[in-house]
């Protein structure tokens, strides 16, 4: 007999396994569970993923595609066996899911379950809403099931009209682990399509807003992600197609007479160029954009300040705080979800350029620093800590005793304090600050940030579930500027030769030969022609923003594709560069285009 107890009590386990894939993985990287391997979960290209099997047997893969896309394989046919794989948007629980006016996903997928011991399988978009912070709302797990095999849940509800299609919409409780960590009692929300596809479009705030229509309570939207999950089941499902996005596809950009037109590309919730301004009464904004966090917060005794986004986790912040106890920080970079300790991530990187500067002071002071937390949740014996590797700073910087540790071959003083305040957990509480401060100040260079955290580890000093990795400029009773023109982070060391780099790219050669470009050729990014946008008709276009799809202008009031480029902007977004030659040798080609090598490193070859 199946029962829904079963399905969903062994299934919600995933947020409550202990034993964790290794670091970030990038676009095809195969990840595999079995043999004692439970897990893998991280962020690549910019879209979170997790595989997860029980430990009732079985065994199971995920390779990663470019962008979203993802193959999952899994053999669960034996008793209690339960598998999944997704990909999809993390938002961070920053605000409730109806407060996005739009949230869509598109995808397509071949998907079949291969054997079963009486088991079953489904393809749903899956998530959470958060409760923390919010009155009167449960804690939520959410499915929009699109199709399955051999078995759906059901219980009594009603049927509804979104996207053209009839989907039975019903709600369910539950006892089990939650991603809050521990067992508790939550709602699960449901909506059941009535004719099966794999493929297709979601409009996922529809399905929101209907809950919500029914009455029942929204909390803090966690993630959107497609999900592949089979109970006492094999089977395969190639997610050729994943998209998940803010702005609905097809508007066309505002006109601007600042040179900056906002970009509708995918992947946040926030338009590039954007600028979010606090003072007024208006104290914070804070979210997800490009893949990358973003906060910009006032204290509430007075003065303004202003962050605007750029491509990529790039900023610049302006502030005026030169008042009696005035606060000011924006920051941007890296949620982890604290999902594991921040010392069992193999290597976190960090790459900075900023232009920073105080203006003006009331006694005050003002600092540029990688900034985050370590939770504690479900750990004993560590604290909560929040956490600065201090790079810049002027007029003053903590300090206490400690000792000099040498790390990317400059001299960091590390200590501790204790601080009582306000925590990432809600309410006040007395909790630890790690500190690693730079003996010479600089504004641009390359961090190692898990060599800190190492460091951190060797004296002995308690280490948890990390949070984030963010670039942070922060003013104190000052008024200032922060422009960062490049911020990365990223969990895969940069500059990696073919021979051991963590990309399963191979090296056989090809025959195949790039042509000589004439030096007018006038080709615009395929990224931009893929999505129904035209190369700009003049040679000489103007840019109005960069992303990683390429450089776009705009004609006749609508986006174009603007300028020369040499080699896939697929391949240049993830740090490489397009090979000097021309006519460089073609080594291997995957979906962001042609690989060439130049000084034992990759480089786009051609298009």
């Amino acid at each position: 007999m199946r029962t829904i107890k079963f399905f969903f009590a062994v299934a919600i386990a995933t947020v409550a396994k202990a034993q964790w894939g290794g670091g970030g993985a990038s676009a095809g990287q195969r990840l595999t569970v079995g043999n004692g391997q439970t897990q893998h979960k991280g962020v690549a290209d910019g879209y979170s993923y997790e595989i997860w099997l029980d430990n009732t047997g079985g065994s199971g893969s995920m390779t990663l595609g470019s962008g979203a896309t993802f193959k999952a394989e899994w053999n669960a046919s034996v008793n209690r066996g339960n598998f999944l794989a997704r990909r999809g948007l993390d938002f961070g629980s920053q605000k409730k899911a109806t407060d996005y006016s739009y949230i869509g996903l598109d995808y397509t997928a071949t998907y079949r379950q291969t054997g079963s011991a009486s088991g079953n399988s489904r393809l749903c978009v899956y998530g959470w809403f958060q409760n923390r912070g919010v009155q009167g709302v449960p804690l939520v797990e959410y499915y929009i099931i699109e199709d399955w095999v051999d078995w759906v849940s059901d219980a009594q509800g009603r049927m509804v009209t979104i996207d053209g299609a009839q989907y039975k919409i019903f709600q369910m409780d539950h006892t089990g682990p939650t991603i809050n960590g521990g067992s508790e009692t939550f709602k699960q929300y449901f909506s059941v399509r009535q004719q099966k596809r794999t493929s297709g479009h979601i409009t996922v705030s529809d399905h929101f807003k209907e809950w919500a229509k029914q009455g029942w309570g929204i909390g803090n939207l966690y993630e959107v992600a497609l999900n592949a999950e089979g109970w006492q089941s094999s089977g395969i499902a190639d997610v050729t197609k994943l998209d998940v996005y803010t702005t609905q596809k097809g508007s066309n950009p505002a006109p601007t007479s600042t040179g900056t037109v906002p970009s509708s590309s995918a992947g946040g919730s926030t338009a590039n160029g954007k600028k979010f301004t606090v003072g007024n009464g208006q104290n914070q904004h804070k979210g997800v954009n490009d893949g990358f966090s973003y906060e910009i917060w006032l204290d509430n005794t007075g003065g303004n300040g202003s962050m605007t986004l750029g491509s990529g986790a790039t900023f610049k912040a302006e502030w005026n705080a030169a008042v009696n106890r005035g606060n000011f920080l924006a920051r941007r970079g890296l949620d982890f979800g604290s999902q594991k300790k921040a010392t069992d991530y193999d290597y976190i990187g960090l790459d900075y350029a900023a232009t920073y500067k105080q203006t003006a002071s009331a006694s005050g002071n003002s600092r540029l620093c990688v900034y985050g937390w370590f939770q504690n949740r479900g750990l004993n014996g560590v604290p909560l800590v929040e956490y600065y590797i201090i790079e810049d700073w002027v007029d003053w910087v903590p300090d206490a005793q400690g000792k000099m540790v040498t790390i990317d071959g400059a001299q960091y003083k590390i200590f501790q304090m204790d601080h009582t305040g306000p925590t990432i957990n809600g309410g006040s509480e007395t909790f630890k600050q790690y500190f690693s401060v730079r003996q010479q100040k600089r504004t641009s260079g390359h961090i190692t940030v898990s060599d800190h955290f190492k460091e951190w580890a060797k004296q002995g000093w308690g280490i948890g579930n990390l949070y984030e990795v963010a670039l942070n400029a922060e003013g104190w009773q000052s008024s200032g500027v922060a422009d960062v023109t490049l911020l990365d982070v990223y969990t895969t060391p940069k500059g990696s030769s073919p021979a051991t780099s963590a990309a399963p790219r191979t090296t056989t050669r090809t025959t195949t030969r790039t042509k000589s470009l004439p030096t007018n050729y006038n080709k615009c990014s395929a990224r931009i022609t893929a999505q129904g946008y035209k190369c700009c008709s003049d040679p000489n276009c103007v840019v109005y923003y960069t992303d990683e799809d390429g450089t776009w202008g705009v004609e006749n009031n609508d986006w174009c594709g603007c300028g020369v480029e040499q080699c896939s902007s697929k391949i240049t977004s993830q740090g490489y560069k397009c090979c000097s030659d021309p006519n460089c040798v073609v080594f291997y080609t995957d979906d962001d285009g042609k690989w060439g090598v130049e000084n034992n490193d990759w480089c786009g070859c051609g298009f």
